[in-house]
C-alpha cells in the first residue's frame, strides 16, 4: 500500500462496463511519481488517500485494473 495526493479528476467518455462504481482521480505519490486510480470512497482533490496497486487491487474490486483507493487519511492523525 502507499499513500498519496488527490491533485485531480480524470473525466472519460465511456466506461468500460466491467469497472465498479467510482471515480478515477489522479494522485501524486509519496515519494515522486503520480498515477491514476478508481476510487469508490468519494475522495477529494488535496485529500491523501490509501492505494493499493497492481494484481491486489485487480483482485480487490474484481475488475481489470491497476490502482485503488482504499482509505482516505484522517488529516487530523487522531483515531
Amino acid at each position: 500500500m502507499k499513500i498519496g495526493t488527490v491533485t485531480g479528476r480524470i473525466w472519460a467518455t465511456k466506461r468500460h462496463e466491467l469497472l465498479p462504481p467510482g471515480a478515477l482521480v489522479r494522485l501524486e505519490m509519496d515519494g515522486g511519481g503520480s498515477l491514476i486510480a478508481l476510487d469508490g470512497f468519494g475522495v477529494g482533490i488535496g485529500d491523501d488517500a490509501l492505494v493499493i496497486q497492481g494484481s491486489v487491487a485487480a483482485h480487490y474490486c474484481g475488475s481489470p485494473v491497476d490502482a485503488m483507493v482504499v482509505g482516505i487519511v484522517d488529516p487530523s492523525g487522531e483515531r
